[in-house]
């Protein structure tokens, strides 16, 4: 009997056949067929397999990850489309098998970029403070000095060295550097092509008067000094982004901003209008002289003013004046000397007169008069 059962469930399961992936169909009707192909580039489906047979077709897969279209099946159901091409995120792995990596002070961002160092994205580094920014297009070359992608581009904090007579750094001074491995100690020169586009914040309340323009500079060993680029305010969305200079960038080296500086002339003094009040006085009466000051030179100054009376120097006044700004100095001296004066400060001259009071003869002659009378 075991026999028997055997024997017909083989018997059914041979004209019933009902595989996990083919679909079944009536007599005169269509059979399909979905199949999985697996291959090097990405999970996919087959294609369908149609077919006016007893039985739908089984869906085929081949040579790739999933298929682009499923093939069509015979009368007795068809084999399923082909495999097709691998996935795009498998695609670009393949073109971009390296990752550059770019240190801005602590804080990193990568890209993806060919096996001859060129990016396949744009890449937009800054650093956590958003004092400095690198930014580099795709399809930009960054190569080491032997033609290979460097692994690392790394930007830290510098010290200065000698700046021009004529300018001041207000930025920090960065230092760039590439690096051919992740573990190298000995940074090696670099080409960027086409170039890079630094661009560096500054505090506006820190430019010295006198500054007459704002560059990026940097510094050329070979020479031993610094150097401007040609540098613009960054323009983002049709509008200026204020307190920002930018640049392009070809190379590794120091870099920072150097405001240049108008060349100031010394403080100057000019001394005008002196002035004597009242001109004629009585004896032991106060005379007031004035004089005006300017500072016609370019810097802060101290200056020195004395008063001379009949070649004597009589006070002398000492104070603190900006540029381009006048200022009156006071001077008072008092009349003991019956006659006339003459008057001299920075040059200037002028004279006052001191009269004998008009009752002062009379006075006397009445007290001349008086002690008379006891006589």
């Amino acid at each position: 009997m075991r026999y028997i059962i055997i024997s017909l469930l083989f018997l059914l399961s041979t004209i019933i056949p009902l595989p996990l992936n083919t679909a079944f169909a009536d007599d005169g009707g269509q059979g399909q067929g979905q199949g999985q192909g697996n291959g090097d580039g990405g999970n996919g489906d087959g294609g369908n397999g149609d077919g006016g047979g007893d039985q739908g077709g089984w869906g085929g897969g081949a040579d790739g990850w999933g298929g682009d279209a499923g093939g069509w099946g015979s009368d007795a159901g068809g084999w399923g489309g082909g495999g097709g091409q691998g996935s795009v995120a498998s695609r670009d792995a393949d073109r971009c098998p390296l990752t550059l990596e770019i240190h801005m002070v602590g804080k990193t961002t990568t890209v993806p970029m060919t096996s001859d160092g060129v990016l396949c994205e744009s890449c937009v580094a800054v650093d956590p403070n958003n004092q400095i920014k690198l930014e580099l297009g795709e399809g930009t070359r960054v190569v080491l000095g032997n033609e290979k992608p460097p692994h690392t581009i790394e930007v830290t904090l510098a010290g200065s060295p000698p700046l021009p007579g004529n300018a001041v750094s207000v930025q920090t001074v960065y230092e760039l550097n590439a690096y051919s491995h992740e573990y190298s100690i000995t940074p090696s020169p670099i080409s960027i092509s086409p170039p890079a586009r630094m661009t560096l914040a500054y505090a506006p309340d820190e430019l010295p008067e006198n500054t007459s323009s704002l560059c990026i500079a940097y510094y050329d060993e070979a020479a031993g000094k610094w150097l401007e680029l040609e540098t613009a305010g960054y323009v983002a969305e049709a509008a200026e982004v204020p307190n920002t200079i930018a640049g392009p960038v070809s190379h590794l080296t120091l870099f920072t901003v150097l405001a240049n500086l108008a060349e100031t002339m010394p403080a100057k003094f000019e001394t005008s209008n002196l002035t004597i009040s009242p001109t004629q006085a009585q004896l032991n009466q106060e005379i007031t002289v004035t004089v005006s000051v300017t500072n016609s030179g370019g810097t802060v100054g101290d200056y020195n003013l004395e008063l001379v009376v009949d070649g004597i120097a009589k006070a002398t006044k000492q104070n603190n004046l900006a540029p381009e700004m006048s200022q009156t100095v006071t001077f008072t001296v008092t009349g003991d000397t019956v006659g006339r004066h003459c008057v001299e400060v920075a040059g200037l001259t002028g004279e006052f007169e001191i009269k004998r009071h008009p009752m002062s003869g009379v006075n006397s002659w009445l007290w001349v008069a008086s002690w008379a009378q006891f006589y």
